[in-house]
Formats: C-alpha cells, structure tokens, sequence
C-alpha cells in the first residue's frame, strides 16, 4: 500500500498505438484496456516531447506511466500536462474503485503512509532518482499533501520546486488516485507552480477525466 502512494512526479511518453485516434487516448494495465477522450487542449507526445518523457519516467522506481498528455504546441516545456500511471506492485491485482478508495483511506493513518509523502524523505529521493537519469542532482522543495476523497478519487495536490544548473521550475500538483475497469489508475494534472491555487483548482479536472475512463478486457 506505501508504494502506491510514492512516485507522483513522473512523467512517460505514450504508446505508439494511441496516434491512431487523434482523440482518444488508450493504453493497457495488465490485461484491461482502458480509454479516454484526450481533452480538448491536449496532445500525445510527439518529436522532441517522446523525448522529454521518456526521460524523465525513467525517474519513477515506483510506478509505471501508462500516458502522458501536454497542452498542444508545447512539445518540450511541460508547463501544463496530465501523467497517468499504475504503481507496479498494483499492476496485477483486481480491484474496484469502491475498494480502492476504502484502502487507502484506511492506510491514511498509518505511520509508513504518512511517512511515505512527508517531504524530508521525498524530496530527497526524487533528487537522488534524477540525478540517476539525467546527470545532476537538482534541488527539490515543497509537497504533496492529501486532501480527502469522495466516491471517485482520493485526492491530493500541493507545489514541487525543482532547481537545476540550467534552469527553476515550480509545478502545482492535483491528483486522484482511482480505479477504473478493475486496475488502479492515478490522474496527475501539473500546472503552474507561481499560482499555488493551481493544485486545489484543477482537482475538478483530475476527477472528470477519471470519470471519462473506460476499461474492457483487452483483446
């Protein structure tokens, strides 16, 4: 349950099956086929971008990304885009929504749980995967922290700072954590870190698109 909740900084570049439908977006979590339409605004990865998330996926020990999506025209900057992804040790395992959401919020109060988001130890962890991928350690600041749950997501969200050599970036976090078709998925929109509100604003957004989602056995 406490790698569920790590790894919500990644991103990854889509699959190549998905630029068959320029407006909907699929991928695959163990055997289900889940489908989305690509809200308006966005794009799959292409170029440069395939680039930028394979890259910095490559950073998440934690998860496995299923889909990126970045605002069109904004191939490489990633100032605005969703990250869709599954924490491998759920990769396998059948659960519904319902259920899901009853589990973490249960593991809410665990010590581990609280640990496993506490900055002190994310922070530099995400320093040190980076540093792994790209080269440099940058300087990691702020945090994720969690926000409650209705009957569709468990929600977070909070601001990231990111300080490199060559550049400083600030990025809101909205999150849901959600199942869909009986596989765990987790919605991640990441906007605009100067406006702190950005993360508790764009929660409505994470939740639409978790609702939008459809899964079937694939074939």
């Amino acid at each position: 349950m406490i790698r569920i909740l790590s790894g919500m900084l990644a991103i990854a570049s889509a699959m190549p099956a998905l630029a068959q439908d320029a407006r909907t977006a699929r991928f695959q979590v163990t055997g289900v086929e889940i489908s989305l339409p690509i809200p308006k605004g966005y794009c799959l990865p292409q170029g440069k971008g395939v680039t930028v998330s394979q890259l910095v996926a490559a950073t998440d020990d934690a998860n496995v990304t299923n889909l990126t999506l970045h605002q069109c025209g904004d191939e490489t900057r990633f100032m605005d885009y969703y990250i869709l992804k599954t924490s491998k040790i759920l990769l396998a395992l059948a659960v519904s929504r319902e259920d899901l959401i009853a589990q973490v919020v249960e593991a809410l109060d665990e010590p581990a749980v609280k640990e496993s988001i506490d900055p002190a130890k994310v922070n530099p962890e995400v320093e040190r995967s980076f540093a792994t991928v790209v080269g440099e350690k940058p300087t990691v600041n702020g945090g994720i922290r969690w926000l409650g749950h209705d009957e569709v997501c468990v929600y977070l969200a909070g601001v990231m700072t990111f300080k490199t050599s060559a550049s400083d970036s600030a990025h809101a976090v909205s999150g849901c954590l959600t199942a869909v078709g009986g596989r765990a998925v987790n919605v991640y929109r990441y906007s605009d870190g100067a406006d702190p509100a950005n993360a508790t604003r764009y929660l409505p957004d994470v939740k639409a698109m978790a609702l939008s989602m459809q899964g079937a056995p694939a074939h």
